[in-house]
């Protein structure tokens, strides 16, 4: 599965958007799709998402609300970090 999400594959408990969360060590490759709205992680095992509620993980609040933060600047709802005073 690449980094781009399906827009039919939404959060299976509130039918939000998906982002990916991907590994650290330089492959990029796709971990976690996370549904910011709901804080929940979903894992991706050998390329398929593990979309079953009650096997999600738990964001902490401070994660979760990253990835909300996360989710508003992709949507244009919230200035980049370094967008931040500098507008014309």
């Amino acid at each position: 599965m690449n980094q781009r999400i399906p827009e039919f594959l939404v959060c299976p408990c509130c039918r939000g958007r998906l982002l990916a969360r991907t590994t650290e060590e330089g492959s990029g490759a796709l971990e976690e799709l996370v549904c910011p709205a709901c804080g929940l992680g979903f894992a991706v095992l050998d390329h398929i998402p593990m979309m079953v509620p009650h096997d999600a993980r738990t964001l902490p609040e401070a994660e979760a609300e990253a990835w909300r933060l996360k989710a508003k600047r992709l949507s244009g709802a919230a200035p980049r970090p370094n967008d931040e005073g500098n507008s014309q």
